[in-house]
């Protein structure tokens, strides 16, 4: 059996097991770059990291017209940095960095996508390294950044959210909300086991997960101490 179709026998299960909360929220942006947004955000000032941006902010946008929006976001891709300068001006408060966000700059190793339309740079192991991109530590960005003011923290980094995650929660960054792409059994270095101990060590910081996607890679957890 081939492993698509193990993860459509299996998401449904994990999802059920997950999923831990239930919050109102909307989901918006494309296709590609749908997310969850709890409605008592909306109207209210909201501060958003977006960490992987892609071509694609759709989510972010939608957010701006809704409520008033500071976003931060970081990507290390040309093509990323042509598609800010785009939409740029479709924001009221936008920083952006092209950079890519690690955990460890010294043990980090990227690698082209497949598809060369494609443009997300995907984790890789050394001898697979083909391209050289300017990199961000967590601990520098907790540095540069006041990274416990944001309100949401939002990631899709190609098999780095496991230990970009975990540095984030070893700085004891604790956003209300967090939303991240797991990439679970899609790159060889990306286990399932630990995607389950990520989340398990969410829920002891009092994190519950209150969305999984229809594909079940993108999650949504809430602090369930929040106040609004």
């Amino acid at each position: 059996m081939s492993k698509t179709a193990l993860r459509k026998i299996f998401r449904p299960i994990l999802n059920w097991f997950w999923k831990s909360e239930t919050i109102p929220y909307q989901v918006l942006g494309s296709r590609y770059g749908a997310w969850p947004y709890p409605t008592v955000l909306i109207g209210k000032d909201v501060t958003l990291l977006t960490i992987g941006v892609g071509e694609d902010l759709s989510y972010e946008r939608a957010i701006n017209s809704i409520s008033n929006l500071r976003l931060t976001c970081f990507d290390p891709t040309d093509k990323a940095a042509k598609y800010i300068n785009r939409v740029y001006s479709d924001f009221k408060d936008i920083l952006f960095r092209n950079e890519a966000v690690v955990s460890d700059i010294s043990k980090a190793n990227f690698a082209r996508p497949l598809n060369p339309d494609h443009v997300s740079l995907r984790m890789a192991d050394e001898s697979h390294v083909d391209v050289d991109i300017k990199m961000t530590s967590v601990q520098r960005l907790k540095k540069d950044y006041n990274l416990k003011n944001f309100d949401i923290i939002k990631m899709d980094i190609e098999g780095f959210e496991i230990s970009v995650l975990n540095s984030l929660l070893d700085f004891e960054i604790r956003p209300k909300y967090y939303l991240v792409e797991f990439h679970h059994n899609i790159y060889s270095n990306c286990r399932l086991l630990d995607t389950y101990r990520l989340i398990q060590r969410l829920h002891c910081l009092n994190y519950k997960c209150f969305y999984i996607s229809k594909n079940g890679s993108e999650y949504g957890f809430v602090k369930i101490c929040v106040d609004f």
